[in-house]
């Protein structure tokens, strides 16, 4: 039996695809072992007759790279690059890698309720377009993906300033920001979910897009950098006088 080491399970799973296909005519049998995925089905593979395993749990150290030296501005790479644009605040740019798909899965949204409303007559109000609660759900929308966008590029371009200047924004204003992204999140998948509302009982179909959408506004808004609640709470008792936990700023 042979092991084959990689360092993720992507590569695992082509290394191992490789390998049955260099392997196919003299049989070999290969299994991928890693985790996040259930153990049983792994051990009862590798206690069948294996001739390869690819395995992903050891990786050299200096093959890795410390994700707090990223929050922190110490990447290796940064020492290299010094363009302004790798002094950005690494924990800044990660959460809007959520909050700004939320605001256009929440403009898709918006869009398709628009267009569904013009023909869409509901048994309890008449056409759609002139339910005054259906009015107001869209002017809302529209007001709050208006203020959102301008809220992002507001703080971008304050943070993309100090980075010309060479400085790290102060601790205050980076908790700010980095709620202001968060809460980007939250009120999509709340506008979201009253979006769906609007559409009733023909939403829960697979022929319109607003279930799909609003499910993946529920799974941006699960993601680790837009803990809502969590992220207010730092911002929040930084203000009341509380030492800062938060490294991912």
């Amino acid at each position: 039996m042979s092991l084959v080491v990689v360092p993720t399970r992507e590569l695992a799973g082509q290394v191992a695809e490789d390998l049955r296909v260099a392997g196919r005519l003299g049989g070999a049998r290969v299994v991928t072992v890693y985790g996040g995925r259930a153990y049983e089905p792994q051990i009862d593979a590798l206690r069948a007759t294996v001739d390869i395993v690819v395995d992903d749990v050891v990786v050299p150290a200096h093959r890795t790279q410390s994700m707090l030296d990223n929050f922190l501005l110490k990447g290796p790479g940064q020492a290299i690059n010094t363009a302004s644009l790798y002094r950005l605040p690494f924990g800044q740019i990660f959460v809007r890698g959520i909050s700004t798909a939320a605001l256009g899965a929440l403009q898709g949204m918006l869009n398709a309720l628009l267009e569904y409303s013009e023909s869409r007559v509901t048994r309890a109000g008449g056409p759609a377009v002139q339910n005054p609660f259906v009015q107001l759900l869209c002017a809302e929308t529209a007001a709050a993906i208006d203020e959102m966008k301008l809220t992002l590029h507001r703080n971008f371009r304050n943070l993309h300033a100090y980075a010309d200047r060479g400085e790290t924004p102060p601790l205050a204003e980076r908790l700010q920001y980095k709620f202001q992204s968060t809460a980007v999140t939250e009120r999509c998948t709340r506008l979201g979910a009253r979006i769906f509302k609007a559409t009733g009982a023909a939403g829960l179909g697979d022929t319109l897009p607003f279930g799909g959408i609003l499910s993946d506004l529920m799974a941006g808004r699960a993601h680790i950098s837009n803990q809502y609640e969590y992220v207010g709470g730092s911002w929040g008792g930084v203000m009341l006088g509380l030492e800062n936990k938060d490294l991912m700023l």
